[in-house]
């Protein structure tokens, strides 16, 4: 959970561009997922997937994934959600 370098601070929709940017810096990585959010997202920035997977149960019997690939330019992350027997 949380941003890097910031347990307490969570990436959302709404997080400013240059604020993802100084993240991007900090870390040397090509995928950054981080928890924390209630809404998935994704958001590529320069060569940066940002991956949000969002709340795992949404809604009561509803579960929630997602699946980053790598194997096309640019890489996407694709959200699903499940039903399941309560």
């Amino acid at each position: 959970h949380g941003a890097p370098g910031h347990s307490s601070e969570s990436i959302t929709r709404d997080t400013p561009t240059t604020r993802l940017e100084r993240y991007r810096e900090q870390v040397d990585a090509s995928i950054v997922i981080c928890g924390g959010a209630e809404a998935p997202f994704s958001r590529l920035l320069s060569d940066t997937l940002f991956v949000v997977p969002g709340l795992l149960a949404c809604a009561p019997g509803v579960a929630r994934y997602t699946l980053v690939s790598t194997e096309s330019s640019p890489w996407t992350a694709e959200f699903h959600e499940v039903s399941y027997a309560l």
